[in-house]
């Protein structure tokens, strides 16, 4: 273990391998009693945040506004075209209409105050239930089909590091929960099951202009999406990343991951 200078990277994509080997402080090399508590813990933070985006504050029943577009994945079809199941960016489909594109209809899916997939000719109280609100999303399960999940999306117009701050929290009671994610341009960043507790996130992503953030709800079982109103929020700050003096060891890196780099996950 060295105590000597923090190492910082100087490049995107740069990659930092932590490696565990057998040799021992005399060189002994055999393998015998190597069992090893193994791992890296990495702290950053930002410079002077500026906060860019604030999903509930920015939510409208306008595609784009604010950057934020509001639709699903519909997994039923993916599977069904002979696709993965696996979500995609290109895979995002807008909820179509909007405010001020006339009643709520099977071709305007917003209501006044959210955007919900099951317009009054379906019957109230039908599926599908996919619905998106400032501070709620809802899946719709496979049985009976479509299999939806609920996505909110913003889109970059900055080049750098954002740091992303919120929850996913499955507010209903008796079902099995849901499934919180968050993607860049399709590359799963973060993950966690919201079965009757918070799950409170807090990573740094670098972006270009144009990249695409999905924030995902989906059903924790593909045929149970009863109970599966999920409250969510995020908070998105850009600013200039720093890593803090370590006390004693550490390693921290500066522009590492072109994808992403998580800091403290937290579950309440």
């Amino acid at each position: 273990i060295s105590t000597g200078p923090v190492l910082y990277g100087t490049s995107v994509g740069q990659l930092v391998d932590v490696a565990l080997s057998p040799v021992g402080v005399g060189n002994d090399n055999h393998d015998g009693s190597d069992g090893s508590n193994f791992g890296l813990s990495i702290e950053l933070n930002l410079v002077n945040p500026t906060q860019v985006a604030d999903s509930v504050a920015d939510f409208s029943g306008v595609q784009g506004q604010n950057n934020w577009h509001y639709g699903y994945y519909d997994r039923s079809a993916d599977l069904a075209g002979a696709g993965d199941g696996l979500y995609q960016a290109s895979e995002f489909t807008p909820f179509p209409g909007g405010a001020g594109q006339g009643p709520w209809s099977d071709t305007n899916h917003w209501n006044g105050s959210t955007w919900d997939f099951n317009p009054p000719g379906a019957g109230t109280g039908n599926p599908p239930w996919t619905i998106l609100s400032a501070t709620s999303a809802h899946p719709n399960d496979n049985n009976p089909v479509p299999e939806h999940w609920a996505v909110r999306r913003w889109v970059s117009e900055l080049n750098g590091v954002v740091e992303l701050e919120g929850l996913f929290n499955n507010t209903s009671s008796g079902g099995d929960g849901t499934l919180g994610q968050i993607y860049l341009n399709g590359a799963l960043l973060y993950e966690a099951a919201t079965d009757g507790s918070t799950a409170n996130f807090n990573l740094f992503a670098v972006v270009q202009q144009g990249d695409l953030l999905d924030f995902v709800v989906t059903p924790n079982a593909p045929d149970n999406d009863g109970n599966d109103g999920t409250a969510f929020n995020v908070t998105i700050s850009a600013g200039q990343i720093v890593v803090p003096e370590p006390a004693t060891l550490g390693l921290g890196i500066v522009g590492l991951a072109a994808l992403g780099l998580r800091r403290r996950v937290r579950r309440a």
